[in-house]
């Protein structure tokens, strides 16, 4: 279909540069859909550091309230989006709902609505003239999808739809690249719950090795239910940069690892029952800033023995995320879960659970350097969490304890 598209307006475009009884806004529109074709069929497979900062609000009238921030890797891979979580070694081929199973979360941004737009047969067309936007000459148009052929798949919870939708975009004079795309869906299900849904995507052109891209560099999507509950995600797109695989996946400036460097697989072993694990936290935690996904390292603090025979030795590094964050009555509470555990013989998945019962009491010096009763269970494996009343900043020398058995939660 794609090429059939290009191939017609190609048509169209030679026909009005003989034929001046063509619509002008047709031979404009010609121009438009083949710059964009072109654009993005040479997009590289690429990566970008998504933030997404999603609010909520009850009524029209009220601001919007944070709820929580959301870090991911987003790639573009051969015409398909994928996730992961930043700090991993590798893209998720699951669902981007099974990551994240709570609030609203969107794909698309990257390119997907973009070619449903620009390289398919579906929409229809109608011309709004020139206009301006933050002090640039663009061209606007109108677009609307069928539901028949939108393709636009919508999930909330375990109920899901199909929806078709309309919106317009805007082009740059001077080049005629794509500057922004607005749309909402239209016919939603009534399963769903919803009474509208809003997105809108701002592009940018970026370097990548030695290209210049034109990329994603925001988006806002706005989800509204039948009581008229708002929620809202804005999303920042950052640190683009070529896919190169199975190496690892950063949000800093540090070096990008080479594609042909080996990853190097551990023994995977078992930790046996019982148990217990003394770590101290690395990871500064800012509690103003911190987001859902950003990763987190502690280190063992001491040999891990059982009957005086060391099974995991001190030095281990056992690394995570962060799954959940909370304000209640404004004080933030930070859940980490920690699923590995790896030191120079072994790695381990890290199932042990916080051991309450093991910690100092409160007045000794290992839980004053926390800034207070900063530690407290979660009910997942390798999970604890951290709140704070006196500091926004927590982490760092932080000790933990843990057990290898269940019951360790309960106590």
């Amino acid at each position: 279909m794609r090429g059939v598209c290009a191939f017609l307006f190609g048509a169209i475009l030679s026909a009005a540069q003989t034929d001046s009884g063509l619509p002008p806004e047709l031979l404009l529109l010609a121009k438009v859909k083949l710059h964009a074709a072109e654009t993005l069929d040479r997009l590289p497979n690429y990566t970008c550091l998504e933030t997404i900062e999603r609010s909520a609000r009850t009524l029209p009238a009220k601001k919007y309230r944070l709820s929580d921030t959301l870090r991911l890797e987003v790639a573009l891979v051969d015409g398909a989006e994928i996730f992961a979580w930043p700090g991993a070694k590798k893209f998720e081929t699951t669902d981007l709902r099974d990551m994240v199973p709570q609030g609203a979360v969107s794909n698309g941004d990257f390119a997907l609505f973009a070619k449903a737009v620009f390289q398919t047969s579906a929409p229809t067309y109608t011309y709004r003239g020139e206009d301006t936007i933050e002090g640039a000459a663009v061209f606007k148009w109108d677009f609307r999808v069928h539901v028949m052929s939108s393709g636009y798949h919508l999930k909330i919870g375990n109920q899901e739809g199909m929806a078709g939708f309309h919106g317009s975009f805007w082009v740059l004079a001077k080049n005629l690249d794509l500057l922004r795309l607005e749309f909402e869906a239209d016919d939603i299900p009534i399963n769903l719950d919803l009474s509208r849904t809003f997105s809108r995507m701002d592009y940018v052109r970026r370097k990548i090795g030695d290209g210049d891209f034109l990329l994603p560099l925001a988006s806002d999507l706005t989800l509204v239910d039948l009581r008229g509950n708002e929620k809202r995600n804005r999303a920042l797109f950052s640190d683009c940069r070529q896919y190169v695989g199975e190496s690892i996946l950063r949000f800093d400036d540090g070096p990008t690892p080479e594609a042909s460097a080996p990853v190097k697989l551990l023994p995977l072993v078992e930790l046996p029952p019982k148990l217990e694990l003394l770590t101290t936290i690395e990871s500064l935690i800012d509690l103003t800033t911190v987001g859902i996904g950003d990763p987190v390292r502690a280190i063992l603090s001491e040999n891990a023995k059982i009957k005086r025979k060391t099974i995991v030795p001190k030095g281990a590094v056992l690394s995570g995320r962060v799954v959940e964050v909370q304000r209640t009555a404004g004080v933030p509470f930070v859940t980490l879960q920690f699923t590995a555990l790896e030191w120079p013989e072994s790695r381990s998945v890290f199932t042990a659970q916080f051991d309450l019962a093991a910690m100092p009491p409160a007045g000794t010096a290992a839980i004053k350097r926390t800034g207070g009763d900063a530690l407290s269970p979660a009910l997942r494996p390798g999970g604890v969490r951290l709140s704070s009343t006196s500091t926004s900043k927590i982490g760092p020398g932080l000790v933990v304890y843990w057990r290898t058995d269940a019951a360790a939660a309960s106590k």
